[in-house]
Order: C-alpha cells, then structure tokens, then sequence
C-alpha cells in the first residue's frame, strides 16, 4: 500500500523559524502541521496575612516561564532542517528563534532557546511524523 506524500502548512501564520550556528541566518522547520505555544506564564507569591482587609488575598509577580514551542511535524529524513533539529537537540545547542504570530508574517516572537523533544511516529498506511518541543530560555521579545 503506497504511503501518503507528505503534507504541510504553508503560510507565515504556522512558521517556526531556527537559526543556524552564527544566529544571524533563519530557516523555518519545514513540513510543519501544527504549532503551539510558548505558552509563557507569570509566577505569583502569596503575600497575604491574616489580617487583610476584606479577607482577600493578595499576589506579587514573580519571573517569567518563558515556555515551549511545540508541534507536529511530517517527518522525513533526508529533509535538512530535519535532521538539523534532530543533531541540535542531541548536543543541546542554543538557538535564536523566530515564532510567527500572523499571516502576514509581519508579528512574531523571537528568544533563543534548544530542542528538548523529538518523538517519530510511523502509523500504518500513513505519513510518519514526529512531535518535537523547543525550550525557550529568556526574554521573549515581540516584534
């Protein structure tokens, strides 16, 4: 039975983008299916006492979980940025990111951070995929 050719997503709004060693040059991880995150996320410390008035309580902001990236990817070996992801995540190496946020590709998030997840899945009858998770580490900045 012949195996599905393998589909992705086009389009600015789905684009994760690596940057190779010198950080300077961008690539998007290709045959992306879907994306998600950084899920970023503000600590809080509980600062009431018993004596607060109105009984209610009261938080002050911590530091900042900056989050991951994850996603679904159709994966295919002989694809470079594959395998680029794959050899990046097994010597844990720093990386610049670009994660865009609209269609238009004009809005994105950009940090630095390393791939801390590659699982391939090969379904019968289907196209193999793999769930990869990026780290980020920072600042986030919106661009």
């Amino acid at each position: 039975m012949p195996v599905p050719s393998p589909v992705g997503v086009n389009g600015p709004g789905f684009l994760f983008q690596i940057s190779d060693s010198s950080g300077v040059n961008y690539t998007t991880l290709a045959l992306q299916k879907d994306l998600a995150g950084p899920d970023l996320t503000m600590g809080k410390t509980d600062v009431s006492t018993q004596d607060m008035s109105g009984k209610t309580r009261l938080y002050d902001p911590e530091l900042v979980d900056p989050g991951t990236i994850s996603g679904t990817l159709v994966f295919r070996a002989d694809n470079a940025t594959h395998a680029a992801m794959f050899a990046n995540l097994m010597v844990g190496q720093f990386l610049n990111y670009k994660r865009y946020l609209d269609p238009a590709g004009t809005h994105y998030l950009s940090g630095s951070g390393f791939f801390t997840k590659f699982a391939p899945k090969s379904p019968v009858g289907g196209p193999q995929t793999a769930d990869v998770e990026f780290q980020t580490s920072g600042a986030a900045v919106f661009n």
